[in-house]
């Protein structure tokens, strides 16, 4: 019977050492990681600005928050 040799087995660990910042790192914190991570929020909070803009046109629009005044209301009006 031949006996294997377990001390040349490399760590299959999924953590492993990070020298950079000599802390443990998982299997989803490298770099390229962070950078994805950081365009989904980019993008994510980027659309969800714009999307509540366009909600607040459209809901001063159709009367949500109260009518408007007419435009003679909102002209500055002086007798000189």
């Amino acid at each position: 019977m031949i006996e294997q040799d377990n001390t040349h087995k490399h760590n299959q660990s999924p953590l492993h050492e990070d020298a950079q910042t000599g802390g443990v790192q998982g299997p989803g914190n490298g770099p390229k990681n962070k950078h994805k991570r950081f365009v989904f929020w980019f993008w994510g909070l980027a659309i969800a600005g714009l999307l509540m803009v366009v909600a607040l046109f459209s809901f001063t629009a159709a009367g949500v928050f109260g009518p408007l005044p007419d435009e003679t209301r909102l002209e500055i009006q002086r007798k000189t």
